[in-house]
Parts: C-alpha cells; structure tokens; sequence
C-alpha cells in the first residue's frame, strides 16, 4: 500500500507544518487549526485502520497479494503494442513495459482499499493549495466500481475494499484506457490469473537505452555551434552534461546544463508536464490574472502603437529567456512539440525544453538562451539517442 503511506505521511507533515515559531495570535490560531484537523485525520484513519481486521472478514479477496494476476499482458498489449519482458511484480506494483519505452503500471490494494481511497481525497484537500484539483474526466466513464478518481495520470477505482490503481502517465492510453483495464482488473477479482509477477521480476528488464556518458550526445563543437563559445571542457555527471558558456550578462560564465535521465523517462515527462500543469492552475495562472494579463494583451492589441509596443516588449522578455505565446507577453507551454528527433516534447512555462525518446528524458533550462537553442541541443542529443 505504498500510497497509503505516502498520503499518510503527507497528513503527518500537514500536521507538523500547523506549529513553528512564534507569530501573530491569528497565524498560531491557523496553526492550531490546521494542526487540529490534520491530527483528526490522521486520528480518524488509525481508528479505520484498527477496524481493518474486522473489514477483512468480509472481503473474500484480502489474502491475495500479486498485483500482477488481474490483468494479463495481452489486454495490456492493446494500448502499449508489444512488451519487452512479463509482467513483473514489485511490492504492490505490477509493472508492464513495452518494446517502445512506454509502460502502464497497476497498483492493487486487497485489503484496506476503503481507507486508502478516502485518505487520497482527505490529503488532497489539505494540500489543494499545492496540488491541482482532478479533472473529473473518469466520472463519465462507466465501470464496475463502486467509487473512481481520475488524478495525475492515474485511475483509482474501488470495489468493495479493494482498490486497483492504473497509472498511465508513461503511455496514451489515457483515462478510457485506464478504465477498461480497472476494469478487467475488478472483474477477474473472482477468478484470478494463475501467474506469478514475483518471478518475473527475476527477469525484469533494464534500461531500454543502456546509459553512457552524457557528453557524448552532443560533442563540443557541435555545443558550441549552438550555444556560442564554450569557455571550457564539458564535464559529465549524473544529472547530465553541462557545457560553460560566456555570460550573457557580460561577466564570468553561465553553465548550461543538458539534463539526461537514461531510465523512466516517459514517467518523468508525464511528471514534469502534470507539474507544469499543477503550476499554471496553482500559481502562474491566477498570477497573471491577478497581474491582469489577459487585459494587458487585449489592450496592446488594440492599437498599432500597442502592437508596436508589445513586440517591444516581447522582445525585451525573449532576450532574458523565457518563451512566450505567440502575439502575447505570457509564459508558453506546449505540450505536444513535433519535428524533431523524439517520441514527444515539450515547452514548459516558457522555461524549460524537454524531450523523451525510448524511455531516455533530456532537457534544458532556456536560461537566457531562448527556446531555439534548447531546442536545437536538445534534439542534438535526441539523434544519438
């Protein structure tokens, strides 16, 4: 129950977070009372959680424990293409990884489901301030559950206490192919599989890309043809290559970082879009509409001295870095780049250019380089991919 414990250790945190040093008597009375509904919760899901065994006398299915018996490779197969290896167990995790990079992975709780889905919507609304609501798209889909949530790239569909997680983040089968397989999941509840994961993790795959030195994605005159003059060697680590360049500010010099994860790189794409997403709703959105930004972009257009002064404008931002969308002074992101050497890529918050091809992820912080840079050595590195 891996989520389980980690939604309860947010609740912990929330509750540790209630108290710190002294301030205003109306931010320690916050405090208290923030500390007191975390320390509720938290008190509410260890009295369900005393109450489990009581529970599992009548859920028939709380002794099985493979994840990987609910849904077979072949009903996979259909939104992944070909798997390059079994099923594979790990923990509560069946793992299923396609030839492509793509994987699906499905979390099963037999025992505890009921708890663990109202812990998910408890500590989601007390971190709501750092988290976006669900999109309540799987509220529309028809299935055999007795409750679902659509969150993060993820479906969490409960039937009787037993909760079956689908992420598909690493893939596009999306929220109907998560449910269509939540579903198989809680059908077969009765007539399980007879599979073991457990030994088919002893031949779990490895990375798809075996990993290699990072600068040797993109050599330093090919850097430098891009960036501009390197003012020293490149040098390689875990986090990936980074290459020194000149200041643009005029002083010293500025490491450009090519950020490259060889494994689990559809996930963290997924990731870092969900966080871009999580970002635009959570802070940059209502920032720029407290800024009044859409106003200030109708206004500019209005005129040909406001469209005049906004390129002005527009350019001025676009030397220090950050992309923005087009015929507007707001941050871009683009989610669904094309013409380049990936499976996808994408603009993120005008700041970051990211891309992922056979599970290797590869990224670079636009600095004060601007979006085609990134965007050319990042795809450097992808043709070597």
């Amino acid at each position: 129950m891996r989520r389980v414990t980690l939604l309860l250790a947010a609740a912990g945190l929330a509750a540790a977070c209630g108290g710190g040093d002294k301030k205003e008597s109306s931010d320690q009375a916050d405090a208290v009372g923030a500390a007191k509904v975390a320390g509720g919760l938290v008190g509410g899901f260890l009295k369900m959680a005393a109450a489990q065994d009581s529970i599992d006398k009548g859920n028939p299915y709380h002794d099985l424990h493979d994840p990987c018996i609910l849904v077979s490779r072949a009903e996979v197969e259909k939104y992944l293409g070909p798997l390059r290896a079994d099923p594979w167990r790990d923990g509560t995790t069946c793992m299923y990884d396609a030839a492509t990079g793509r994987s699906i992975t499905i979390d099963v709780t037999y025992s505890g489901g009921g708890m663990a889905m109202k812990m998910m919507k408890a500590v989601g609304g007390l971190t709501n301030m750092a988290i976006v609501d669900e999109s309540g798209k799987a509220d529309t889909l028809d299935g055999v559950w007795d409750q679902v949530r659509w969150q993060y790239g993820t479906l969490d569909a409960l039937k009787g206490d037993v909760m079956v997680g689908v992420d598909v983040q690493a893939s596009q089968a999306g929220p109907v192919g998560a449910a269509d397989l939540a579903n198989i999941a809680l059908k077969r509840l009765p007539s399980p599989l007879k599979y073991d994961g457990e030994a088919a993790a002893e031949h779990k795959p490895g990375p798809l890309v075996a990993p290699r030195d990072p600068c040797s994605l993109v050599t330093k005159e090919e850097a430098a043809a891009i960036l501009g003059k390197l003012e020293g060697e490149p040098t390689s680590d875990a986090s990936g290559c980074t290459f020194p360049i000149a200041s643009p500010l005029g002083h010293g010099t500025m490491p450009v970082l090519l950020a490259v994860s060889w494994d689990h790189g559809f996930d963290k794409f997924g990731e870092q879009k969900m966080v871009n997403a999580m970002a635009e709703k959570s802070f940059i959105g209502p920032v720029m509409g407290g800024a009044g930004a859409d106003q200030i972009d109708q206004k500019m257009r209005s005129d040909q001295a406001g469209k005049e002064e906004m390129e002005k404008m527009r350019n001025t931002i676009g030397s220090m870095g950050p992309s923005l969308k087009e015929g507007s002074l707001q941050l871009k992101t683009d989610t669904t780049v094309t013409g380049g050497p990936w499976d996808e890529a994408a603009v993120l918050s005008g700041l970051t250019f990211a891309a992922v091809k056979k599970d290797v992820y590869i990224s670079m912080a636009l600095q004060m380089l601007g979006e085609a840079k990134a965007r050319a050595l990042v795809a450097k590195a992808m043709s070597r991919i």
